[in-house]
């Protein structure tokens, strides 16, 4: 998970320089919504962390849900018929996307090692 934190920071960075570079409205309009959605995939990672420090992995698990579905939120934005315009974030999120579901993958398998 702090991996995920870490790389979903980057991810945040980025989408706020292409969002500057970017002259194409469209474009700007999917990116500020990008960034709305990895600001709360941040925020549930930081989530995520503190309650599987405190040993609620359920809890934790819950907030990792919602950061998997981040990446594909994003990039189903540029797809909306009224904008219908190529992601720069398409490699990007597929990345983020392996790793959030890795992180979830891994947590399972703790929660039934750790479970009574």
């Amino acid at each position: 998970m702090d991996v995920a934190l870490v790389e979903a920071t980057k991810i945040s960075k980025l989408i706020d320089k292409l969002n500057k570079r970017s002259s194409d409205i469209s474009i700007k309009s999917c990116l500020n919504v990008c960034s709305a959605f990895y600001g709360v995939a941040i925020d549930d990672l930081q989530r995520a962390i503190h309650a599987f420090e405190l040993g609620s992995y359920k809890k934790s698990d819950g907030f990792l849900a919602i950061v998997v579905e981040s990446p594909g939120d994003c990039e189903d934005t540029f797809s909306e018929p009224q904008i219908h315009r190529k992601s720069p974030l398409t490699a990007t999120n597929a990345y983020f996307a392996s790793m959030a579901t890795t992180a979830e993958d891994i947590l399972s398998i703790f929660m039934k090692l750790n479970s009574p």
